[in-house]
């Protein structure tokens, strides 16, 4: 393929793999796990500090991170290195290829967008190595992958471009976060330390309570009577609902927004919009997978993994009330502590929710509660749909960029 000033050229010659990054042996450093890659993401949300043992990959802001194991690689887990303290070296899983750009030939950028397109992925998955199921590719493989490389303003310009997109789709999950954050805070403050409520004022009376003094007219109920758990849902063997499994589950964000249509096999969840689904399953409740159902249509039924519980709210909560009592972290530690099972296997029995005792308000309490955080929520589901359409026009460019289809002065 012929652009003018494009090159044609090995990628050992044009981008540094695995390149030479020192941290001393038991020097404890930021650490990145496989499983802080998020599918088809270009940031990583989260790191640890843990000493490094001398083994592993070693990385450095603007650097790439490449899954070469399967099924990894096949699921999109390559991320841009961006969060590390300024100047700091980390470290992380051994089933990284680390990229990075070379100084004066290609753009730190631009190399990360790279390693997200198709062609190059396809590359990388066919020349993998090993036993079924454990499979990855070799990093002198990647090295010998031929590519067309633009001049450097174009490479800028290129990941300039795309970058924009990623650019939104971080800032709408941010905002997402903080708009979370601001819900579980108005529930903590309002159903947990009964502060005042706006509008209502400070309580004026108390009552005692199984749990502490609680406001006057207030109940303490178990989760089983102000929850339906595992509600009946009649949806029919063999037609096609929107299907949820656990790895589309996510662990710091209210909503999924990774879902497919199959057809019900008789055996799983089933849930509706104004649910609540809970893993129950370790490590995944540990790990925080839980979601609030809003993203069926009007009495549209969707099922999923039978690791789920299903909560729906009883009169008088909404969905908004019963999503912060699953994300509460004395819940989940309840929850934790009631796990019975084989170790690696273990699970949460439904029964467990039978002394597990909450706080409920009278109707308009809720109902002022929900009026104020259902708005956010529903700001949260606007911007999961615009980043889901920023995405889709992302992947839609970069093959076409990349390749030189479409310039980018056109």
């Amino acid at each position: 393929m012929s652009h003018n000033t494009w090159r044609r050229m090995l990628l050992e010659d044009v981008i540094d793999v695995n390149p030479s990054r020192t941290i001393p042996r038991g020097k404890v450093a930021p650490h990145i796990s496989m499983d802080a890659l998020q599918p088809f993401t270009r940031e990583i949300h989260s790191f640890e500090l843990k000493e490094f043992s001398g083994s592993g990959s070693k990385f450095q802001n603007s650097d790439t991170l490449l899954a070469r194991i399967t099924p990894c690689l096949e699921n999109g887990k390559t991320a841009f290195v961006c969060n590390l303290p300024e100047g700091i070296i980390g470290h992380g899983s051994t089933e990284f290829i680390v990229l990075s750009g070379k100084k004066g030939v290609s753009d730190d950028l631009f190399v990360y967008y790279l390693a997200r397109d198709p062609e190059f992925r396809n590359y990388a998955i066919q020349h993998m190595e090993g036993s079924t199921g454990r499979q990855r590719v070799p990093a002198n493989a990647i090295a010998l992958l031929t590519i067309d490389l633009p001049p450097l303003p174009e490479q800028k310009a290129i990941a300039s471009i795309l970058g924009a997109l990623d650019d939104k789709i971080e800032l709408n999950r941010k905002m997402n976060e903080t708009l979370e954050a601001m819900a579980r805070a108005i529930f903590k403050s309002w159903f947990v330390d009964f502060d005042p409520i706006p509008g209502l004022g400070p309580h004026k009376e108390w009552q005692d309570s199984t749990l502490s003094k609680i406001p006057k007219g207030w109940r303490v109920v178990k989760v089983s009577e102000a929850f339906e758990i595992n509600p009946l849902r009649s949806i029919k063997r063999g037609k096609e609902y929107a299907y949820v499994g656990m790895a589309s589950l996510p662990t710091a964000s209210a909503r999924v927004t990774d879902f497919a249509f199959r057809k019900f096999t008789g055996s799983g969840s089933k849930f509706k919009n104004g649910d609540v689904l809970l893993a129950r399953i370790t490590p995944c409740l540990e790990n925080g997978k839980t979601t609030l159902v809003d993203f069926l249509t009007e009495d549209e039924y969707g099922w999923g993994s039978t690791e789920f519980i299903v909560f729906g709210p009883k009169e008088p909560l909404n969905m908004w009330f019963v999503y912060c009592v699953a994300r509460d972290q004395e819940f989940r530690n309840h929850a934790i502590r009631s796990m019975s099972g084989t170790s690696g296997r273990q699970r949460v029995e439904t029964g467990c929710f039978n002394n597990y005792m909450i706080v409920i308000s009278p109707a308009d309490v809720i109902n002022k509660f929900g009026d104020i955080v259902g708005s956010w929520f529903n700001q949260m589901k606007v911007n999961d749909d615009q980043s889901i359409s920023l995405a889709f026009i992302r992947d839609a460019l970069l093959p076409k960029l990349l390749s030189g289809e479409i310039r980018v002065r056109n």
